[in-house]
């Protein structure tokens, strides 16, 4: 698991905001797509939550292209930083387009699909099944 800047608002185009440090857990690939397109677009109340809780965001997300269609896909869970203990909400976003992309357009298809799916994430929700999932087994967040 891997610190990551959760920094831009990545929709059509990129944009700043306020930056902010939290554990992101994804293959290499995701993480190399989203620094190129700005980073987590994490909302900064929910990524110091996050921080203070000792959770992370598990990104899943997967980009397939054909000569007929493109599909980039993700899935969007909370887990417990050190156990395996996770979310049973999450937030997911597919997107199909009817063409061909090239690896570029892929790349960007990808940031998107994961930028949706943060932004249809309920972090509130998400945190207090993994703060009940942990009263069960008795473990203090901290």
């Amino acid at each position: 698991m891997k610190a990551i800047v959760l920094a831009a608002a990545l929709s059509l185009s990129m944009h700043a905001q306020a930056a902010c440090l939290a554990p992101v857990s994804s293959t290499q690939e995701v993480d190399a797509v989203v620094s190129a397109h700005g980073g987590y677009n994490v909302p900064a109340d929910a990524c110091l939550q996050i921080r203070r809780n000792r959770m992370a965001l598990e990104v899943i997300s997967n980009v397939d292209t054909s000569q007929d269609a493109t599909v980039a896909w993700t899935i969007i869970k909370l887990r417990d930083e050190r156990l395996p203990i996770f979310s049973q909400s999450f937030g997911t976003t597919t997107l199909v387009g009817a063409t061909a992309m090239n690896k570029e357009d892929a790349a960007h298809a990808m940031a998107q699909s994961i930028d949706m799916a943060l932004q249809n994430f309920s972090y509130t929700e998400a945190m207090a099944q993994i703060r009940a999932l942990r009263a069960k087994r008795e473990i203090p967040a901290q």
